[in-house]
């Protein structure tokens, strides 16, 4: 599994615990793809 870390996170040593800015991306991606999924559905329609 792959873990992703912003600079300032990896600088205050807090890595371990998680990035919340990392984490916090995925979903927005997750978010944006189910939000354009949705809208290409009733654009057909």
């Amino acid at each position: 599994m792959d873990a992703y870390y912003c600079a300032e996170c990896t600088r205050l040593e807090k890595d371990r615990d998680g990035c919340p800015k990392a984490i916090n991306l995925g979903h927005t991606r997750m978010d944006a793809m189910f939000n354009q999924k949705m809208q290409n559905t009733f654009q057909r329609g």
